[in-house]
């Protein structure tokens, strides 16, 4: 098992676009179509955005990529935010349409996810493995990788947002000192209910005892 920088590569970007879809349930087909997987090799290949490789880690297992993390400060996030939404539409293509529409229908759960941090958050994007790499503990080292790059940026506490019908991944996140601080509207997609649950982790050391 080795965890290692992702690189401006295609084969990591095209490992990145496809665990993202994984990570997200597929939630760039919803916004982008049969443009998502190109727009996430593009956005992943070019810097200072919020998902430039700059901020990605794999995991590798017998030499193959098992699964990633995607995470950077909230300082950062803001920093790359528009330019992330800007690089966004340019690479949208003919499914522009779609995703404004897509934007406007979803807007709520959009505007949740990222957002409302603090100046010492740590936000993780994405954490993600392949199917055939689940069970094998291999999100503990991705997290603890987090972790350790959140406390060399000076941050407080780590933050995701989860599916709140994801009990599975909720469960692992509250076994690594997760707890839920915030909850999203929620948003209905046909028959589908979407909520989306805030999940912090506090880094700060512990007070001393008097």
């Amino acid at each position: 098992m080795q965890l290692v920088a992702a690189r401006p590569t295609p084969a990591d970007a095209r490992h990145f676009a496809n665990l993202a879809q994984i990570a997200g349930d597929n939630l760039f087909s919803e916004l982008f179509g049969g443009r998502a997987i190109p727009l996430l090799h593009g956005m992943f290949l070019r810097k200072n955005n919020e998902f430039s490789c700059r901020h990605c880690a794999f995991i590798r297992h017998d030499g193959n990529t098992a699964g990633m993390i995607h995470a950077h400060s909230a300082a950062k996030s803001q920093t790359h935010e528009l330019r992330g939404l800007l690089l966004m539409l340019r690479l949208a293509g003919r499914e522009l349409p779609r995703f404004l529409l897509m934007l406007v229908m979803m807007r709520q759960l959009l505007g949740f996810a990222g957002q409302r941090l603090t100046p010492d958050d740590y936000y993780i994007t994405f954490v993600a493995l392949y199917p055939a790499f689940r069970g094998r503990g291999l999100s503990k080292p991705l997290l603890a990788h987090a972790e350790a790059s959140a406390l060399r940026e000076g941050c407080a506490r780590l933050t995701l947002d989860v599916a709140a019908d994801n009990e599975i991944a909720i469960s692992a996140y509250q076994r690594v000192g997760f707890a839920q601080i915030d909850a999203s509207p929620v948003m209905k997609n046909g028959d589908k209910a979407i909520q989306l649950l805030r999940l912090a982790k506090d880094l700060s050391p512990p007070a001393p005892a008097k």
